[in-house]
């Protein structure tokens, strides 16, 4: 059990986003759906909310899990990957527009795409990104579509500069 969050220390309200996902990890055979969008239930029943005390807590929603590739590619959950990272990116920016810190609990390391893009435009940040494996490979080790698994690779190569014309999601 965790123990309570010491709230004198903390410099800002924390936001719980909790975002259960799965549809950046390949199946492990057919027909099988990874468990990862488990983690945020999980850790919740660990006392991951009382240890917190979160100001506010912000539940996504699933979303479908398919273990085919979209046709013409070998691509799996693109559309939905991304709309699942558009939204979390709207409400990582709108939870730091209001002075909160937005904690992001999810289950695949994808979300990292949409956590970071609501972010980039605040300033400095930081990323603790805590994982059963390692990912850090560069894009350019793998020839595989697991590419999308390796997104804290893709994030070190980040640069202050790419965030010039911000908006949360890049869209006007």
């Amino acid at each position: 059990m965790l123990g309570p969050l010491n709230r004198a220390h903390s410099m800002r309200d924390i936001n719980l986003i909790r975002a259960p996902f799965n549809l950046g990890l390949r199946p492990l055979r057919p027909g099988h759906e990874p468990g990862t969008w488990r983690a945020p239930q999980a850790l919740t029943e660990a006392g991951l909310v009382e240890a917190l005390v979160p100001a506010r807590i912000i539940d996504l929603q699933r979303p479908s899990y398919s273990t085919e590739p979209q046709p013409d590619t070998k691509l799996r959950n693109g559309p939905a990957i991304r709309s699942f990272n558009l939204r979390l990116a709207d409400l990582v920016a709108d939870t730091i527009g209001r002075g909160a810190f937005p904690l992001v609990i999810g289950g695949d390391c994808t979300i990292l795409l949409g956590a970071l893009a609501g972010a980039r435009c605040s300033g400095p940040l930081s990323l603790v990104h805590v994982d059963g494996h390692s990912d850090f490979r560069h894009p350019a080790m793998t020839t595989t579509i697991c590419r999308l698994a390796r997104p804290p690779a893709w994030i070190w190569r980040l640069r202050r500069g790419a965030a010039k014309h911000c908006s949360p999601t890049g869209r006007a």
